[in-house]
């Protein structure tokens, strides 16, 4: 059957896929395709090969070139030897085996793998593939003479892909629209670390990755059996295919849909029927009034087994505004890596190094944004906040950690500032060092569920001043522990509220480092992965019957614990 993208077929057997020792030079008969690095050091993972099988199963690419960052074409990341980073047909063979010219046009595609962090330059794609061309779609590579012939696309449904282990624990599959550096992301990073020993976890992502938001593939090493990044193999329009590939191959025991995305939320009846045996936990809405909520009176979406809400205000609104049962709704909030966010008292020395360290004067107080560098977060406003004070003649210092597409944007506002004391770092791990440094953290979010960063700072001792979002005045509110500012995007109430906040600042200390304990404990990764567990055991007894996983997680007091037990 024609199609537009070329033929439509069905394969009739298993693609095979030949991973070769290193240093082969020639391909085996039997073999659809092959990987054949020229050393062990700079091959690619097992997550690599796994999507080069599911993709080329679905689009028949004479070629996958894997790029190590998330760089667009024709910028690669990659090992100066071309092999390395390519998996190719058998019939083109010579050209990555020998250096051949190739004969005919060859049609391939960039797969990005940013969980591989092997040091590899960043190169383009000429100087791999001399003479190659960017092709007609993103992604896609044109190499040789002539010209391509039409791309056979395949439904491969009702075939298995690839062999995978027999399970010896229950399978979760966890889509995400793309996984990238945020909250979301970090959350789930936590309560897969904290149920990794009861649960198998496979990772699929439906969004293109994005150079300016970052990656946190590296961090699902040891978290994730697999991880498949859909849109970096094929269309859209393979998607319900490629899934359709992956039940059959892993056979999941549940979907926890971890955040949402347009073409999750366009083909959720779709999905429902896919997965009619497969429990479907939907945890997409981050805010009341704008995003995913609005698509949550349709069908598909109410279709889902149960809903995850992450704040009082989304709950209530799934409740009262969309008429949902609240018998299928769990309040869980955000969770936290509390372990490495501890109350700590340093010495004015050590503090004033910390300062030093990250470009700072080492005598000023330093005032801190923490997120991601997105219309979401409004992180000019804080910038301008900085200006201001600064023209007023507040000495302190001003800190912005994160990445994200405004990024540019922000420091070009803070060069034409210019504030004395305000820098802007990329993210790093050394966040609870920045946070111990801090005098105050501050969030000028437009909207946000509970924002991962005031929970650690308030983890932490450090007093938060924010606008009006998501469940943060019911939780400043109970400690005591900084103060709200509205509206949302003016900086006069911004500037007013800041001030205030300051007069007060002693007082907000010793409220947040009284909170600490208590925050560390309510919304750390341990207590509430016992409630996610919960949530998916309900999930599973309504679509499945019987338990998910036996026995439930326990206390300290040898209590089960879950959204049943919360206070």
């Amino acid at each position: 059957m024609g199609g537009p993208h070329g033929d439509v077929g069905v394969r009739s057997a298993s693609l095979h896929l030949a991973v070769l020792p290193a240093g082969s030079r020639e391909a085996p008969g039997d073999a659809d395709y092959v990987y054949a690095p020229a050393a062990l050091e700079q091959a690619v993972d097992a997550d690599a090969i796994a999507n080069a099988r599911l993709g080329l199963a679905h689009r028949a690419h004479d070629f996958l070139l894997f790029s190590r960052s998330l760089a667009e074409l024709p910028r690669i990341t990659a090992p100066g030897e071309t092999r390395q980073s390519v998996v190719f047909a058998r019939d083109a063979a010579d050209a990555f085996l020998l250096g051949a010219p190739p004969g005919r046009r060859l049609r391939g595609r960039l797969v990005r793998t940013p969980g591989l962090r092997d040091g590899s330059p960043e190169t383009e794609l000429d100087r791999l593939l001399p003479g190659a061309q960017r092709g007609s779609g993103w992604g896609e590579i044109e190499w040789g003479p002539g010209r391509a012939s039409p791309l056979r696309v395949f439904d491969c449904s009702q075939i298995a892909f690839a062999e995978v282990p027999p399970p010896t624990k229950p399978r979760v599959f966890v889509w995400p629209a793309l996984w990238a550096v945020g909250g979301v992301e970090r959350n789930t990073i936590e309560i897969m670390r904290q149920l990794r020993d009861r649960y198998e976890f496979v990772i699929v992502t439906t969004e293109r990755l994005n150079e300016q938001l970052g990656s946190l593939h590296h961090q699902l090493k040891g978290l994730a059996a697999a991880t498949y990044d859909l849109a970096e193999l094929g269309r859209q329009s393979d998607y319900l295919s490629m899934l359709a590939s992956l039940k059959r191959a892993w056979s999941p025991d549940l979907v926890w849909i971890c955040n949402g995305s347009p073409w999750q939320c366009d083909h959720a009846a779709e999905l429902r029927r896919l997965y009619a045996d497969t429990p479907i936990v939907d945890q997409e809405v981050y805010d009341t009034r704008a995003g995913w909520i609005k698509r949550y009176h349709e069908p598909g979406i109410q279709s889902f087994d149960r809903f995850i809400a992450i704040n009082r205000r989304i709950r209530q609104a799934f409740v009262e505004g969309l008429g949902m049962d609240p018998e299928r709704i769990d309040l869980i909030y955000p969770a936290f890596d509390s372990s490495r966010f501890r109350l700590a008292s340093s010495s004015p020395e050590v503090l004033a190094d910390r300062r030093q360290s990250f470009g700072l004067p080492r005598d000023r107080p330093v005032f801190l944004f923490l997120g991601r560098m997105s219309p979401q977060k409004r992180p000019l406003d804080f910038v301008h906040l900085a200006g201001r004070l600064d023209a007023g003649g507040l000495q302190a210092s001003f800190l912005m950690l994160g990445d994200g597409e405004l990024a540019p944007e922000v420091d070009a506002a803070i060069a034409r500032g210019p504030v004395h004391a305000l820098r802007r770092l990329p993210f790093t791990d050394r966040v609870p060092e920045v946070l111990a440094m801090a005098e105050g953290l501050v969030i000028t979010s437009e909207y946000e569920g509970v924002p991962i960063a005031m929970l650690e700072a308030l983890a932490t001792g450090v007093p938060v001043l924010s606008t009006d979002v998501g469940d943060v005045r019911l939780l400043l509110e109970e400690y005591r522990a900084g103060a709200i500012v509205e509206p949302i995007g003016d900086p006069g109430s911004l500037l007013e509220a800041f001030r205030a906040w300051c007069d007060d600042l002693p007082g907000y200390r010793r409220a947040a480092e009284a909170a600490a304990p208590d925050v560390a404990r309510r919304f750390s990764a341990a207590t509430l992965a016992a409630e996610y567990e919960e949530s998916w055991r309900k999930a599973h007894r309504v679509r499945r019957g019987g338990d998910l996983f036996h026995p439930p997680l326990q206390d300290a007091a040898g209590r089960a614990v879950g959204p049943e037990s919360r206070e």
